[in-house]
């Protein structure tokens, strides 16, 4: 899954997002991962279609992640059964406003 943050993802000065999709689909943010390549030029696309802005906020991004591994961890009963795991990577600028 590849998401952003702390961008604008229509025209215009409207507020910021805490969480946006960076294939473009919310619903799908399945981005191929296969290699560094592919998603450096996923990261690149979405930089085209947004602007950058601030605050910059981790909250959301953070919560999202640390659910999606919780509804897996819940649903075993033994812990060696789990299969996944979950690693965040944030590229980022610099700022951070929630820290």
């Amino acid at each position: 899954m590849a998401y952003g943050f702390g961008a604008r993802t229509v025209p215009g000065e409207g507020p910021s997002s805490d969480l946006i999709s960076m294939t473009g689909d919310i619903m799908n943010p399945f981005a191929d991962t296969s290699d560094h390549e592919s998603l450096l030029k996923c990261y690149a696309n979405t930089l085209r279609t947004v602007k950058l802005a601030l605050p910059v906020n981790f909250r959301s991004i953070i919560k999202l992640v640390c659910d999606i591994a919780q509804i897996e961890y819940g649903t075993i009963s033994e812990i060696r059964q789990i299969k996944n795991y979950y690693l965040l990577i944030i590229m980022m600028a610099g700022v951070i406003d929630d820290f």
